[in-house]
């Protein structure tokens, strides 16, 4: 909501001639799951103007989020030689990848993405998951710990770090701050980190401790645990 009344301050004062105003608008939109608004709004933007990568990045993951992955797919492919040195672009080109099961291009487009903004956290947790999509959970823990190292209260980022640990044979430690909630999603995905990568005994253990830890019934953990038991869990359908 506050966003939302900032861009509409932003908007008044002398309209949005070129478009940044929209282009944030529909930026906003896909963040907060709304992007066939967002991909409506983006065709007020100018495409040949100074905001034209950042639109067709935009304009990708909008056709991504509703599932047009061959329009993204189309657009990727056009924008790629004007928005070869965006790192913005190649965010949302790796992004595009991991939809469509690509996982070593989409690794590639982060690590390009990345060439262009070091520094970028949020491309670095992205080039995390391609990494373990990738079947690369050593790189894929390095990176993702040593986010954490930054800010380690990033609670997405340590459940993909377990996952990736659970594929590595690891243990997550539960944190002090972890709720019971939390602490079980994180063994959880530890336990199908572990199950991919054939630690059976291990993903049985870890996703049996998820369910103890678990605050309330949850359908899906429990079948999770009868696949890896090759047995029906106590909370299956019959």
């Amino acid at each position: 909501m506050e966003a939302e009344a900032l861009l509409d301050r932003l908007a008044k004062p002398s309209g949005d001639p070129d478009g940044e105003v929209d282009l944030l608008r529909a930026e906003w939109l896909i963040a907060v799951g709304q992007p066939a608004e967002a991909a409506s709004l983006l065709t007020s933007v100018d495409p040949d103007g100074r905001w034209k990568c950042r639109k067709l990045a935009a304009e990708m993951i909008a056709l991504v989020r509703i599932s047009r992955l061959d329009g993204a797919d189309q657009l990727a492919t056009r924008a790629e030689k004007a928005c070869g040195e965006d790192p913005v672009f190649w965010r949302s080109a790796g992004r595009l990848h991991l939809a469509r099961d690509r996982a070593p291009a989409a690794v590639a487009a982060f690590r390009k993405s990345l060439s262009l903004d070091p520094a970028n956290g949020g491309v670095q947790r992205d080039l995390g998951v391609a990494l373990i999509a990738a079947g690369d959970a050593l790189e894929a823990a390095s990176i993702l710990s040593a986010l954490l190292l930054v800010d380690p209260d990033q609670t997405e980022t340590r459940i993909n770090l377990d996952y990736a640990n659970g594929m590595l044979g690891r243990q997550p430690l539960r944190r002090s701050s972890d709720s019971d909630l939390v602490w079980s999603r994180r063994l959880q995905y530890a336990g199908l980190g572990a199950q991919r990568a054939s630690h059976s005994h291990l993903a049985e253990a870890l996703l049996g401790q998820a369910l103890i830890a678990r605050p309330r019934h949850d359908e899906q953990l429990w079948q999770q645990y009868a696949a890896v038991t090759g047995r029906k869990g106590e909370g299956t359908a019959h």
